[in-house]
């Protein structure tokens, strides 16, 4: 107990001694690096238009460099460079990543976008504060949007006479961060609120849990009793305390609110998904009421926003913990856990939570093998929004999840066949950062609107077909959302796919004789043999000796995940539903959600401009009405 007491103290206490170096106006801040030796803080503007302003923190008296990348790599980055000379003058270079290697030097681009503000070293560090637009428009340079964006940063103790005479970094100054640039919530501010006199915490936490080390992938599950209080409160921020040096080990944490009583399995965890288990909280414990994944940071509702505690509706709660146990290193135990903040003095705007999603089950789910680009549609219709009656939602923020192979995620939204603003996009998906973003706009929600979550994956390093699942080398696609004013339950969801008897068919199966269990569907293949559904699957040819990322059969397989009428579980309960289950509502559609009018994503700053001195676009023309009432 005196272990988990310092591990706690620890946890507290390192965020706060990083506030003392928050300063002089930035609101976000990054150690980029595992030594302390590399701070990045920077200030976004409002609008593309608008100049981010950035300032790097280093211990060295060499050059500094610091890249915007899509992947982690040089290739395809954008690249500055820096260093104060030995007469004590700044110099600034904008570059971008060789096209051929990996590893060449970063040619200077043709247009220079950045500028030094000011820049200062004293016997250790070197700082430097820069600036460019958001929106440079240069081919060459980062767009700066709401992506997840990977920060590839370098050093050298090497002071240069001039750029050509810049060394090659070793390897240990050197290294790569995702972070969200644009994300409107700090660090600063999570710790302000949950210091406040009038918070009170709620803990969920595992004790000394053993991770396996012949398994990679292990979901254990804890039942705790929700404390009630003789006042209302809200909860209004949490934090995951992951034990230190279990980082690598710990993936996500969710929370369900269990609608049964759970008395007898408190004190009593277990693996979730044993088949010898008694306890998994699917079938007891199925609404989602909070939620974090690697590279999670601490949340803090916005200053007008609560959420209902969970005692309005229930007892107990089940905490998923995921661990992935990649090296299948030995003797790994864990006491990490997630702490919650209440408050006493009520917000004036309650929320509500809303997943939808792919139903991630092994027969509906299916990426097939050496594909570089391949995307899975899932969709909540209208006949399922319908339920919403007059009680539209508002998003005020969310989180995207896949698992390894996920690239690109986006969720879309159509109102009678006009597209809308995307509610969530991030065309540079990390797994390893996954964190919730606060949203400026806020998309409403209405009546009949579709939804589209699409989920963009690469397999090309696959040799077998993906399956869908809980594990790590599994996938998922799902979006987490939150909203406001809420609706009368905690938590409502949509989820779909495409049926596996349709799947299995084109894969050219004559017979599929559906189980519960995955491993035991079985199917008479186009062969006339007996197979497992998996088998055929991982038998079937996708194109693996023509060397193409794209085949017949893989484009096959993509059509019909967008096309195929899909089976949707529809969790958007109708006003005043009295049992949650009986309200459940299974739908085969006729057809999958169609858009007439796309959303042209092209940024405005960076559109030609007409001599009228406008920006000509035709299609916002279109949308214009579509847009007013999506933010409404």
């Amino acid at each position: 107990m005196a272990n988990r007491s310092a591990f706690l103290l620890l946890c507290i206490c390192l965020p706060l001694l990083a506030l003392g170096q928050f300063y002089d106006g930035f609101t976000h801040h990054a150690v980029l690096d595992n030594s302390d030796a590399y701070y990045l803080y920077w200030k976004p503007g409002a609008t593309g238009n608008d100049y981010i302003e950035f300032e790097v923190q280093v211990k060295t008296k060499g050059w500094i460099g610091l890249g915007f990348s899509p992947n982690g790599a040089m290739a395809g980055s954008d690249i500055v460079i820096m260093w104060i000379d030995a007469n004590n003058q700044p110099h600034i270079s904008d570059r971008h990543g060789p096209t051929e290697g990996a590893n060449g030097f970063p040619p200077e681009d043709a247009e220079q976008n950045y500028e030094i503000v000011e820049a200062r070293e004293n016997a250790t560090h070197t700082t430097i504060r820069f600036k460019r637009k958001q929106s440079t428009c240069d081919a060459d340079d980062w767009p700066i949007t709401t992506d997840t964006t990977r920060m590839i940063w370098a050093f050298s103790n090497n002071k240069p006479k001039s750029a050509s005479d810049i060394k090659m970094h070793s390897t240990d100054t050197r290294g790569v961060r995702s972070v969200h640039l644009l994300y409107p919530q700090t660090k600063n501010r999570a710790r302000e609120i949950f210091r406040q006199p009038d918070m009170t915490t709620f803990d969920v936490f595992v004790n000394n849990v053993t991770v396996p080390h012949n398994s990679r992938t292990l979901y254990w599950c804890q039942v705790f009793k929700v404390p009630k209080f003789p006042k209302k409160r809200h909860l209004v921020g949490y934090e995951m305390l992951v034990q230190p040096g279990n980082e690598k080990y710990v993936h996500h944490l969710v929370l369900y609110g269990c609608r049964e009583d759970m008395s007898q399995y408190l004190n009593k965890p277990a693996a979730c998904y044993d088949e010898n288990s008694k306890i998994s909280p699917m079938k007891a414990c199925y609404d989602t009421l909070s939620g974090w994944a690697v590279g999670g940071e601490p949340f803090a509702y916005p200053d007008d926003m609560g959420a209902v505690w969970f005692s309005d509706e229930f007892d107990y709660v089940v905490g998923e913990f995921h661990y992935d146990n990649s090296d299948f290193t030995k003797d790994i135990t864990d006491s990490s856990g997630m702490r919650m903040y209440l408050t006493e003095t009520l917000r004036s705007v309650e929320t509500g939570r809303f997943t939808m999603g792919a139903l991630s089950n092994p027969l509906q789910m299916v990426i097939p093998p050496k594909t570089e680009s391949f995307t899975l549609y899932t969709y909540c219709p209208a006949e399922c929004t319908m339920n919403l009656q007059d009680e539209p939602m508002k998003i005020f923020t969310g989180m995207l999840h896949t698992h390894l192979l996920g690239v690109k995620i986006r969720v879309r939204q159509v109102r009678n066949g006009v597209e809308l603003p995307n509610i969530l996009l991030d065309n540079h998906y990390d797994f390893n950062y996954q964190s919730p973003i606060i949203l400026d706009q806020h998309p409403t929600i209405q009546p009949g609107d579709d939804l589209i979550l699409e989920c963009e994956y690469n397999s090309k390093d696959r040799d077998v077909p993906t399956f869908g699942g809980l594990g790590t080398t599994e996938e998922m696609c799902l979006a987490y959302l939150e909203y406001y004013p809420k609706r009368q339950r905690l938590t409502e969801g949509c989820y779909s796919g495409v049926d596996a008897e349709t799947i299995a068919k084109l894969l050219g199966a004559k017979n599929v004789t559906l189980t519960a269990n995955s491993d035991k569907t079985t199917v008479i293949n186009a062969k006339g043999q007996n197979q497992t559904f998996k088998d055929m699957v991982k038998d079937s040819d996708w194109g693996a000796n023509s060397g193409k990322n794209q085949f017949g059969l893989v484009q096959d397989l993509e059509k019909l995940g967008r096309d195929e009428p899909q089976d949707v579980v529809c969790l958007i309960y109708p006003k005043n539903a009295t049992d949650p289950k009986a309200s459940n509502v299974s739908i085969k559609l006729e057809k999958n959600p169609t858009i007439t009018v796309s959303f042209d994503n092209t940024d405005p700053v960076c559109l030609p401009v007409t001599s009228l001195g406008a920006a000509w676009i035709p299609t916002i023309l279109l949308l214009t009405a579509g847009v007013v009432i999506a933010l409404l």
